[in-house]
């Protein structure tokens, strides 16, 4: 296998695309509370493995990463394990999610070319900073006095997931509305940084694979 054929198989980004997806649709679907959460935990944990195999930093940053990721992990099981506040395991969460996405972008950095893969890595990214923003509101209704949205008492993982990802894609049906003033700052900024993401990052990756050739797969 030559240097060029190891350099395009550490920027498929395809798994962690997949493992995202499904990591998305078990929160949409999946149990809200208790065990079943640790599916959440094992695919993000599987994701961050899979950034740090493809983002082509240094041994010392990705057993730093690594490092972090066991961390959160261990941090959310045992939030998990002794039933305690939900949102010191949805913090840990958004750190995992945060960590795989600098993992990812970092990556992305280092190509000299981009490819089609390159596509799936910065979609993988834009997927992370939803789920980033969904464990965020979580964490902040969990540790805050009172419902996190107005038409709400009891919000579950499903409903902070559509939210975040509503809001990323500034789709705004207006079904859910945060209540609190700290909700509504989260919502502007990760509106904010959904645009600014697809009119720079997304643009600029689709720009340059159209006037680079095709890799050979």
């Amino acid at each position: 296998m030559t240097t060029t054929d190891l350099l395009i198989t550490r920027y498929r980004y395809w798994p962690i695309l997949v493992m995202l997806g499904a990591s998305v649709v078990w929160a949409m679907l999946g149990p809200q509370t208790g065990w079943p959460r640790l599916i959440n935990v094992a695919l993000e944990a599987g994701t961050l493995l899979l950034a740090l195999t493809r983002s082509g930093r240094s041994v010392q940053l990705q057993w730093l990463a690594a490092a972090v990721g066991v961390l959160m992990v261990a941090i959310s099981l045992g939030s998990i394990a002794v039933g305690g506040p939900g949102g010191l395991a949805a913090l840990a969460e958004a750190a995992l999610a945060v960590t795989a996405a600098v993992a990812i972008f970092a990556g992305l950095a280092r190509q000299l070319t981009m490819t089609l893969h390159s596509i799936m890595g910065a979609l993988c990214v834009y997927l992370l900073v939803g789920m980033f923003y969904a464990n965020l509101d979580q964490a902040v209704a969990a540790l805050s006095q009172g419902p996190y949205f107005t038409s709400i008492a009891a919000a579950t993982r499903s409903h902070f997931t559509y939210f975040s990802f509503v809001t990323l894609t500034t789709t705004g049906y207006g079904d859910l509305t945060p209540a609190t003033p700290l909700g509504r700052l989260l919502a502007i900024v990760e509106a904010l940084m959904g645009q600014l993401y697809l009119v720079s990052v997304v643009a600029l990756v689709v720009g340059n694979v159209a006037r680079t050739q095709p890799e050979r797969t």
